[in-house]
């Protein structure tokens, strides 16, 4: 049973299709005219329609076929760019947009311009340009050896150097400085732990 049914299926489908096929065609003859009466068609603004070949008469459908000697050949073709402000100012698009009808579009997000927020950030001094030496006390007077580049200083508590620094206090741990132009406090480690 199923080896019947295959052939009639196909059989079924094939009718189908070419029934679909008889439906969607116009078998119609050309001579019986237009589907659409002249008249419901929609032209552009300002595209003329010659009023004899749409008027229904009694004439033949042979000679509706061709038009007569006095009619134009074709419609003259409007400028793109007036068409394109016809149909967008029947769309109700602004001025702007229909300059642009028809510009290249990006599906990409438009950029943000970047914002600068300037943070006004407090006065630091520059790092410390010394290298912790060693110290010395003598007579209860503690002075500090600090490498400077190539340069080595020696500089008592409450010494300056160079009018940009001064040595305020000396520690095992560190020796504390003040960056005299800005008046801020530093330190230097001296690399002992407690």
């Amino acid at each position: 049973m199923k080896k019947r049914a295959t052939p009639m299926l196909f059989g079924l489908l094939g009718l189908l299709a070419l029934l679909c096929a008889l439906l969607l065609t116009d078998l119609g003859d050309p001579a019986d005219g237009p589907a659409l009466p002249v008249n419901s068609i929609k032209r552009p603004a300002g595209v003329a329609v010659n009023r004899e070949l749409a008027a229904p008469d009694a004439r033949p459908a042979a000679s509706l076929r061709t038009p007569p000697a006095s009619a134009p050949q074709m419609l003259a073709l409007l400028d793109r760019s007036a068409a394109a402000s016809a149909a967008a100012t029947s769309l109700g698009a602004s001025p702007a947009s229909r300059d642009q009808m028809f510009a290249a579009r990006s599906w990409a997000a438009p950029a943000m311009p970047a914002r600068v927020i300037a943070i006004a950030s407090a006065p630091a001094a520059p790092a410390l340009p010394f290298i912790y030496l060693g110290q010395q006390r003598i007579d209860g007077r503690v002075e500090v050896f600090l490498a400077q580049g190539e340069q080595v200083l020696a500089v008592p508590v409450k010494g300056q150097i160079d009018q940009s620094y001064r040595v305020d206090s000396v520690t095992p741990t560190f020796v504390k400085f003040t960056y005299l132009p800005l008046n801020l406090p530093q330190q230097l480690s001296t690399g002992v732990n407690d």
